[in-house]
């Protein structure tokens, strides 16, 4: 798991992308290969705090999203209405119709100040073939990361519903305004922020190699970063040879 040294051809030109931020340790499986629209609750061993909650107790979903407290609609069906109203506060790293049937785990490790969850090659509703792995950091001073390793593209043969991707303290009345990550940084003065893709739209997953940062402002808000996507140059006949090669 992770990446490794191997002997590999002459491949002048070729370099491998990654997330700047990403944790190779995954840890323990969750146990929730072979399931769709099922959660398991896990136990931090610090406090992590989100919404006015603050717990150490998370609920992870094989849709893509962490119930912060509570179940919430963290294994629920994705949809809009569930993102406003969720019972509990969620992150949502790439909450969709994903599926374990077929293929995937969803592993947790816990650093002691950070705890990672990683869904590794799972599948989707619409094709539980097709692998997607995305992961999340959550750390004991409420700093929150998301990286995308591996998404497919956005479209009805991929996926039946969409994509949604940010945080949401449920309870919602209105629809927020949707960002649009690629422009950060910048700053929400609450704590739900989300970017919407629609199953539909034919594109690219346009984070997909990348992370997005949601670091506490000490009010209630947060500043939202990218880091630049990391690359491994591969030279000569030694080079490095990375779980999911990208050139």
């Amino acid at each position: 798991m992770g990446f490794g040294l191997a002997f590999v051809g002459i491949v002048a030109g070729c370099a491998l992308a990654q997330p700047a931020i990403w944790e190779t340790d995954y840890g323990v499986s969750l146990g929730l290969d072979g399931e769709d629209d099922e959660s398991t609750e896990v136990l931090l061993s610090f406090d992590f705090s989100y919404a006015g909650v603050t717990t150490n107790s998370l609920y992870v979903g094989t849709n893509g999203g962490i119930g912060v407290g509570g179940l919430g609609e963290a294994d629920d069906y994705p949809s809009g209405n569930e993102f406003l109203f969720t019972s509990d506060p969620m992150l949502a790293v790439f909450w969709s119709d994903m599926d374990l049937s077929s293929i995937g785990e969803i592993y947790f490790n816990d650093f002691g100040n950070r705890a990672v969850i990683t869904w590794d090659g799972i599948g989707s509703y619409q094709d539980d073939l097709l692998p997607f792995t995305f992961q999340a950091q959550v750390f004991d001073n409420g700093k929150i990361i998301f990286g995308y390793n591996g998404i497919p593209d956005i479209n009805d043969s991929n996926l039946d519903t969409n994509v949604h991707v940010g945080l949401t303290p449920g309870g919602l009345s209105d629809w927020p305004t949707p960002v649009d990550y690629s422009a950060a940084p910048f700053h929400v003065d609450g704590s739900t922020v989300l970017e919407l893709w629609e199953y539909d739209a034919g594109v690219a997953f346009d984070l997909d190699m990348m992370n997005v940062i949601f670091t506490p402002d000490g009010a209630g808000g947060y500043f939202v970063t990218i880091p630049a996507p990391s690359t491994l140059a591969i030279v000569g006949l030694l080079g490095i040879s990375a779980r999911r090669r990208r050139c």
